[in-house]
């Protein structure tokens, strides 16, 4: 997908979603787009929460902490030998 599109007067390459062409200053929105477009960018962000996301990070977390409950006396004994030579 490119950010990109053509002036509709001039041909001039512009970014898409621009008000107007930098070449020959022509509108390429009308002023009801213009006007959703600004509120649009005005509107302060939503927070959400991917619920899939989240479990999958708490399933990551969840292993790790199993990990090392299990295995911290090893890891620690190992991270010792590594750095004691």
């Amino acid at each position: 997908m490119t950010n990109y599109s053509s002036c509709t007067s001039c041909g001039q390459t512009v970014l898409k979603g621009a008000m107007r062409c930098s070449q020959c200053g022509r509108l390429q929105k009308t002023p009801e787009e213009q006007a959703a477009l600004l509120k649009k960018i005005q509107e302060p962000k939503k927070f959400s929460i991917n619920i899939v996301k989240l479990i999958k990070i708490l399933v990551m977390f969840g292993a790790a902490w199993i990990i090392y409950a299990n295995y911290s006396n090893l890891i620690q004994e190992y991270i010792d030998r590594l750095f004691s030579n």
